[in-house]
């Protein structure tokens, strides 16, 4: 069977998380503050973003983001807030 080529496509699951050495710069939170928020240890991940709505730098569990959190535009500015992130702990997993 063909795909509808008029059918959106379906955008592969993201996994964000933070690394150890935040430097609390919040970077991050003021580009895309959909995704992350800040914390006493330093940026996190949204509870409000995240499959599992835990509540840390998602480092351990790995929860993917949300389907449907990130548009197309704001999964591609992902990249760029990971590549601009001073102390490079913003990891992105596609």
């Amino acid at each position: 069977m063909l795909r509808d080529v008029n059918a959106p496509l379906t955008p592969a699951p993201v996994t964000v998380w933070i690394a150890p050495g935040c430097t609390r710069c919040r970077w991050c939170q003021h580009l895309l503050p959909t995704v992350f928020e800040d914390s006493p240890a330093g940026s996190q991940v949204r509870a409000d973003a995240r499959c599992d709505s835990g509540t840390c730098s998602n480092e351990a569990s790995r929860s993917p983001i949300k389907p449907g959190h990130l548009d197309a535009s704001s999964s591609t500015f992902l990249d760029f807030v990971a590549d601009g992130c001073p102390a490079q702990v913003i990891k992105v997993e596609r």
